[in-house]
């Protein structure tokens, strides 16, 4: 004999089938969102690793005052590596960007050529894809360079620039400003190389065997060159930012997108539960008699249980077909639009389908057992006379007649329904965690972009190759170090700066200059506070460094370290007078600019924001759009809810002669208070729980450190987003109380 049970699937799918509908469709794009992102990132990541062997990308460059001669090249080559022409010229465009240009290559750091042709004739350039679409350049166009104008006859990614970093030691990428592409043997004859760069890239014939190796081996091949000719720059590749960055950053955003959609699973989860409990309480009087024949509960559990767990699946398998189809390539489109990378090809993501199948079917059965087998622990005589009240006989609170039969009312409404309420309070909390989830990524980094100018030490900060004394008044000396975090607790190895300042320092002010003083972003990123120990390791070689914290210097552009310049000699047991950098209010334009590795001045600062805000600025865009959306509906979903269980006392208001506009007041005025309430309530919990999850996922997924900060526009907006939601939902629940039937109120709940 067929189970009873199973004939009344039909009959539940077709009731709560708008309900479904939607939960199926937010499982689906949410699921289908973050499986698309995973797939693109495993696939991008997959394309990156292989194109150092693909498209033979070099293990460091150099370069030399003059050009090599047949005999140093040789002599250079002796050195287990082989050394390949890499010349370059920057030159600047009309349009006041930089465009370096290269020789096409054919032996070391090849090309990918994404669209055209590569340059033949003589006045052809093909430009990086990136900077191409930044300054809105196509196929065809006119670049003026070199005073004279070139037709741009392809696009294409060079694979030792996948990230667009003009010099090695700047802070930040700029694909606005900043360019390269290649040119024909016949078309760098026609360029103005009066300042041509000689480059040299090399090969190792025997390749290091890990980064400590390499490390060794390259700074033995400095030592070596250093001996046969005059360097100006010296990058292996462990080290170039143009190569290294973009497999460093690869990932990062993953933490974020997996948060994302478990926060959204474990709300539909709730929703799920909260419709069974309620169709539980609607279906007692057939559950205690199901129970009466000799149903087990367990049976029952499985029974309520299983539509929500098909759905989940449902949505989870359909979310990965469209993951897998059109939104890989739209996420795919998000790291394109920072990093300048080959063609690639959809791979199959086994992780992807773990976090974003299994265990969202896991958290909706997990949550679902647990609320279910609690709905349905009552006795089966408690069923059959519909009283699931674990409160026992509660009397009914006495009501002031002072006050009209409509406050009343509503009053009643309000305390019998208290458990709906509560719920639905619950949901809100939720909703506003995602929508200021959603929500706070904008006003962080425009704070972010505010803080970093605002608050920078000095106009400008020089970083050089090698001490050279400068002439300027304002100029202030220092010494700096970079060493990095280790890798504790899940965060992400980062560099930290160590300064050594003039004990009298004009741009660094410490009470005492014998102690060490850590940034204000090192001190909230790390919950470090005065008297606490942190460790910092050597880059590329072991051994490291115990410090104390003896105090917090309020500086929160980055994690650094700070003391004066005689511990500074200490610590590092260096040499008396030792200084790399100048702190200078004015440009120091009588130090050579060979000498110079980078000058963090505001331009530098602006850089950083306008590419956070390009590369974060699609994520941030798509994380809104889904909270704003799941806002809407989790208000819509339970405040339904409530009017369905309310359905029997609606009836019977109808019977008593309250028409369908009194009767709407009386519900919708008693939900708005609640719903309005629980949206103001909610705003600070929220902001505490969004605080903790921001903190985990940045310090662990990213390096640098862009403080908590949440614009008050944005708590206006949530509240006049939540009021507005239910605003329509109201109007939706209006046409709910109409279609309540009269004759509900003299029925009893049938199967």
């Amino acid at each position: 004999m067929r189970n009873p049970l199973n004939k009344r699937f039909k009959r539940e799918l077709k009731s709560g089938l708008g309900r479904y509908i939607v939960i199926f469709l937010l499982l689906f794009l949410s699921i289908g969102e973050v499986s698309g992102f995973l797939v693109a990132d495993h696939s991008l990541i997959t394309a990156y690793e292989e194109s150092f062997e693909k498209y033979n990308i070099e293990d460091g460059n150099f370069e030399t005052a003059d050009k090599l001669t047949k005999e140093q090249t040789e002599d250079i080559e002796k050195e287990n590596v082989t050394l390949f022409e890499n010349f370059y010229t920057d030159k600047t465009t009309k349009n006041d960007t930089t465009l370096r240009l290269f020789k096409n290559r054919s032996e070391v750091d090849k090309v990918s050529l994404l669209e055209g042709d590569l340059p033949k004739a003589d006045r052809e350039l093909a430009i990086d894809r990136l900077y191409a679409k930044n300054n809105d350049i196509k196929i065809g166009d006119k670049v003026n360079v070199a005073s004279a104008e070139w037709t741009v006859s392809g696009i294409v990614a060079l694979s030792d620039y996948s990230t667009l970093f003009k010099e090695n030691t700047d802070m930040m990428f700029d694909t606005t400003k900043f360019g390269v592409g290649v040119v024909s043997e016949s078309g760098w004859k026609h360029l103005d190389n009066s300042g041509v760069n000689y480059r040299y890239s090399w090969k190792y014939r025997n390749a290091p065997a890990d980064e400590k190796e390499e490390k060794k081996v390259s700074d033995d091949l400095a030592d070596a060159l250093m001996s046969k000719v005059m360097l100006t720059d010296y990058v292996p590749r462990y080290l170039n930012q143009a190569i290294m960055f973009t497999g460093e950053d690869f990932g990062q955003d993953r933490a974020m997108m997996q948060l994302l959609l478990y926060i959204i699973i474990v709300i539909i989860a709730f929703i799920f539960a909260v419709t069974v409990k309620n169709m539980i309480n609607r279906e007692a009087p057939v559950i205690g008699t199901l129970l009466a024949s000799g149903y087990k509960k367990g049976e029952l559990l499985r029974h309520y249980m299983l539509l929500p767990v098909l759905v989940t699946i449902a949505g989870a398998v359909a979310g990965n077909i469209l993951g897998y189809t059109l939104l890989k390539d739209l996420n795919a489109d998000a790291y394109y639009g920072s990093y300048s990378l080959p063609a690639f090809k959809t791979l199959w993501n086994a992780g992807a389908f773990i976090q974003t199948t299994l265990i969202p079917v896991g958290i909706v059965m997990l949550i679902n057992f647990f609320i279910i087998r609690y709905s349905l622990s009552f006795p089966p005589l408690n069923f059959l006379r519909g009283d699931l009240s674990r409160k026992g006989g509660k009397k009914a609170t006495k009501l002031s007649h002072n006050s009209g039969i409509m406050s009343r009312f509503r009053r009643r409404i309000l305390g019998s329904n208290t458990g709906s309420y509560a719920v639905l309070a619950v949901g809100i909390f939720f909703s506003n965690v995602l929508l200021l989830f959603g929500f706070m990524l904008p006003s962080v980094l425009d704070n972010y972009k505010n803080m970093i100018t605002d608050n920078m030490i000095a106009e400008y900060t020089y970083i050089l190759k090698a001490p050279v004394e400068t002439e300027k008044e304002s100029a202030e000396k220092f010494a700096a170090t970079t060493l990095k975090t280790p890798e504790d607790n899940g965060f992400l190895s980062e560099d930290v700066t160590v300064y050594g300042v003039e004990e009298d320092s004009s741009f660094v002010s410490l009470e005492d200059a014998d102690k060490t003083y850590i940034s204000r972003a090192y001190a909230d990123k790390y919950k470090l506070s005065e008297g606490d120990t942190f460790t910092l390791e050597k880059k590329y070689e072991d051994g490291g460094f115990d410090f104390t914290v003896d105090g917090i210097f309020e500086y929160e552009g980055g994690v650094n370290v700070y003391t004066g310049i005689d511990n500074y000699v200490k610590i590092f047991d260096e040499e008396a007078g030792v200084f790399n950098g100048y702190y200078s209010s004015e440009l120091l334009d009588d130090i050579d600019e060979d000498f110079v590795a980078t000058v963090i001045d505001k331009e530098e600062m602006t850089k950083v924001s306008r590419q956070l805000e390009l590369s974060l600025g699609s994520m941030m865009g798509i994380v809104r759009a889904f909270s704003v959306v799941m806002f809407v509906i989790i208000i819509y979903i339970l405040s339904r809810l409530i009017i369905e269980k309310s359905a029997k006392s609606i009836s019977l208001t109808k019977v008593l002669g309250y028409k369908n506009k009194e009767i709407g007041g009386l519900y919708i005025i008693s939900t708005s208070i609640v719903v309005i309430a629980s949206i103001l309530a909610t705003l600070a919990v929220s902001y505490g729980v969004v605080g903790v999850l921001y903190r985990e996922m940045l310090a662990k997924s990213m390096t640098g450190w862009m403080p908590y900060v949440i614009d008050p526009s944005v708590f206006v907006k949530m509240i006049a987003i939540g009021i507005g939601a239910y605003a329509a939902v109201a109007l939706l629940e209006l046409i709910k109380i109409r279609k309540v039937p009269m004759n509900m109120a003299l029925k009893e709940a049938v199967v």
